[in-house]
């Protein structure tokens, strides 16, 4: 086992700033009359070393309230000088010493209403809890080596093993991505550049981003697209296109496709649309909604008066599957309709019952809605494509996982089975796939709804399926292109914190060994749903939704252009809080692990 020696500077760890979000409440800054500093949660209490060499430091806490960071010490620089209330991170980039002559600085944190600041002091050079990390570097460098699916290079880097976790776990992504982009499939790349990478460490199981199946607080409308919604270009609105079934706006009416045209008594404009929609996403508003009128061609001629209601901010369970319905074609043809979040094993249940009333049906067909899957579970994968294609399938190759050189030398390899409640994962069992044999549908041709948001788990679903020569037919955008997977691993308490490491492991393979999909799927019939007027799931006036029915009914491949759903396009306007956003935290296909000692 090597030991980690503290070499040369480690890899900066890059984090994008996200825009501050605006609320309907005041944010006046009370007056400090708050005992203590209001910080909670800090990621360290000990002083920070940095090595002579210079390193960016990563400080994440829990703030009380908005927050300002200041310091006399002039070496360093503020990366980060404020934030808002919650989660929060502070990055200070403290540069190399030439003279390497030992120094100390002090960033104060002031919280908005306390008395005290909170201060975090950072020392370059040797000096006091120079190992901090070294402990977790250690384990995290024995699992990468042993298992990181590009692992090659990983002994001959160079690695300050005294770094903070995050930057000497980024570290080596970023050395093994120094040999030619060696571990390209380790992240979503666009125009050629890699947004991000997928393998991921977290500490006390905090998450990086929103997945599907949490527990979330504000006003349950996740996600937004903007626009002019009338031919004379004056009345702005923003459009949810996810609203959780079980949060406050939706229990005032909000849902998908709705049109707001005023937030807080503010009417929305081109101008300030992302302050808004900041204010929309957290709650606590009044917001007024029109909806489209139609004529009996199905064209838009116009918009409803206003209706006010009122938004809550509260904290619900944001489910895994949105909604399931079953439709009568005029030829008589059953159509099943699955809108799918997240593929959580803790679903896997109502995922057994929702395919037990489609079978009741006798469901010929099956839309499934992968828009905004970002992955999960590889087990309920495969509880789903057993529930789709059935006993005529039974014990054949769903999953092939292959991992890196040496573990495949040592002949290591796993397969997923369509029926066969025997996984390699930890718990070596899992009923509900042979459990699915009873409740499946046995399709012979889907259809899949999917945006560059179907990742992974979703992908997998596409790739496996199609191993079996089931006809899987896509509507939509080109998927995410994410044919590799992660075995989480937990550590035990190190100085009172445990680690989840969870890098990318293994490559998804169908039937056929086929996975060359990291550019993604492309789809049959393309259609860009932000561009459209859009309605709520599984109605025609979702333009996906529509164009899936009309290929069942009609058994042709559909034009958009001539598309009853799709025939009013929007004058899209960008929202800047959606560039470069993650709705889904993309960390499947996830095989299940244990402790790692």
């Amino acid at each position: 086992m090597k030991k980690l020696l503290s070499f040369a500077i480690a890899a900066l760890l890059m984090t994008g700033a996200a825009a501050p979000l605006t609320s309907c409440d005041s944010d006046d800054s009370p007056e400090a009359t708050i005992s203590g500093t209001g910080i909670s949660d800090p990621s360290t209490t000990n002083t920070i070393v940095v090595p002579f060499e210079g390193d960016e430091v990563v400080f994440t806490f829990n703030a009380a309230a908005n927050w300002t960071a200041t310091t006399s010490d002039s070496w360093v620089t503020l990366l980060t000088t404020s934030g808002k209330k919650g989660a929060s991170t502070l990055r200070v980039k403290v540069p190399a010493s030439t003279d390497k002559t030992n120094r100390l600085a002090s960033i104060m944190i002031n919280v908005a209403g306390y008395k005290s600041k909170h201060i975090v002091k950072i020392r370059q050079g040797e000096g006091e809890n120079v190992g901090e990390f070294s402990q977790i570097n250690q384990v995290v460098y024995d699992y990468m080596l042993a298992n990181y699916l590009w692992n090659e290079p990983i002994s001959e880097l160079k690695l300050n093993g005294t770094a903070n976790y995050q930057t000497f776990f980024k570290s080596i992504l970023d050395g093994v991505d120094s040999y030619d982009h060696l571990n390209h499939d380790d992240g979503h790349w666009e125009n050629g550049v890699r947004d991000d990478y997928y393998s991921y460490i977290t500490r006390n199981a905090s998450g990086r981003s929103r997945a599907f199946g949490e527990t979330e607080t504000g006003s349950g409308i996740l996600y937004c697209t903007a626009g002019f919604v009338d031919n004379t270009k004056t009345t702005v609105a923003l459009i949810p296109l996810i609203v959780s079934p079980e949060s406050s706006a939706y229990k005032a009416g909000i849902h998908r496709g709705s049109l707001i045209t005023s937030v807080g008594g503010t009417k929305v404009t081109a101008s300030n649309l992302n302050t808004l929609y900041s204010s929309l996403l957290k709650g606590n508003c009044t917001v007024e909604t029109v909806e489209f009128v139609y004529n009996e061609q199905g064209q838009v001629t116009g918009l409803t008066s206003p209706t006010s209601v009122t938004v809550s901010s509260t904290t619900y369970e944001d489910p895994a599957i949105y909604a399931s319905k079953v439709f009568t074609t005029d030829s008589g043809k059953k159509v099943a309709y699955l809108c799918y979040m997240y593929f959580d094993k803790d679903y896997d249940t109502q995922l057994l019952d929702i395919f037990n009333q489609f079978k009741q049906h006798g469901v010929d067909e099956l839309i499934l809605d992968l828009r905004y899957n970002g992955g999960g579970h590889v087990i309920s994968s495969t509880v789903l494509a057993t529930l789709i294609a059935g006993n005529n399938y039974k014990d054949q190759v769903y999953n092939h996982v292959t991992y890196n050189a040496s573990r495949t030398a040592k002949g290591q390899e796993d397969f997923y089975r369509i029926g066969n409640k025997s996984v390699p994962e930890e718990f070596k069992v899992y009923n509900p796939i042979e459990q699915a044999l009873s409740y499946s549908i046995g399709l012979k041709t889907i259809y899949v709804l999917t945006t560059v948001d179907t990742a992974s788990s979703s992908e997998l679903i596409i790739n496996g399926l199609r191993g079996l020569d089931i006809d899987v037919r896509l509507i939509g955008m080109t998927t995410n292109g994410k044919n590799v997977g992660m075995e989480s691993r937990t550590t035990a308490p190190i100085d009172g914190y445990t680690y989840t490491i969870t890098p990318i492991t293994f490559y998804s393979q169908n039937a056929k060994d086929f996975r060359d999909y990291s550019n993604g799927f492309t789809p049959d019939v393309e259609v860009d749903e932000d561009s459209y007027l859009t309605g709520d799931w599984g109605t025609i006036d979702d333009p996906l939704f529509y164009l899936a029915m009309r290929w069942i009914e009609s058994g042709t491949k559909p034009v958009v252009s001539t598309s009853r759903a799709t025939n009013q396009q929007i004058s899209h306007i960008d929202l800047a809080a959606n560039r470069g956003r993650k709705l889904t935290k993309r960390e499947g296909a996830i095989m299940i692990g244990g402790q790692l000692d």
